[in-house]
């Protein structure tokens, strides 16, 4: 009778289950409970209980979910920079140490900012501004749908230039 030898499925499927144990196991305890003043039928539904929030995350709104899904179709590895709220959202991926590439997304009409337009150009039928902010920062701004979306930082590997870049990033 010969050694039990298990398949790469069965390998992986083992080291999933240890890591997952692990990751349980190692994870902070819970916070406390709070307790609220307000009686248990007052609080509003939609809303976890304090207890419940912890360290997790919210979920994704559906624009960063449409943000990062874009970006990994291309390639990109990308999260939240911070959470948004609504239609909005803040969206980074790490390049390197030194450099990010960051996408937001607002609902029209919603930017209150003040900004000059020093190019404009089409990319994929869709007309691009190149905006500086009165604040400093010079980003590439394009309306799809009922959001404007804006790209800064910095070029991700693989692409020629932030036209190239927006491209594909709109196409997808």
């Amino acid at each position: 009778m010969g050694l039990y030898r298990p398949s790469a499925l069965q390998r992986a499927c083992c080291a999933a289950l240890v890591s997952a144990t692990l990751v349980v196991a190692c994870s902070p305890a819970p916070r406390p409970s709070t307790q609220s003043s307000l009686p248990s039928s007052s609080l509003p539904s939609s809303e976890p209980e304090p207890s419940s929030l912890g360290d997790t995350p919210p979920p994704l709104t559906a624009t960063e979910s449409r943000i990062i899904g874009s970006l990994g179709a291309l390639g990109i590895a990308a999260m939240p920079a911070e959470h948004g709220f609504g239609k909005s959202a803040a969206i980074w991926s790490r390049i390197d140490a030194d450099r990010a590439l960051y996408v937001y997304a607002n609902p029209v009409g919603t930017d209150g900012a003040e900004f000059s337009v020093i190019t404009q150009r089409d990319i994929e039928g869709v007309t691009v501004e190149r905006v500086e902010y009165a604040s400093g920062p010079v980003r590439d701004r394009f309306t799809c749908g009922d959001l404007v979306f804006e790209t800064g930082g910095d070029l991700p590997p693989g692409f020629d230039d932030f036209d190239v870049f927006l491209a594909r990033f709109i196409a997808v």
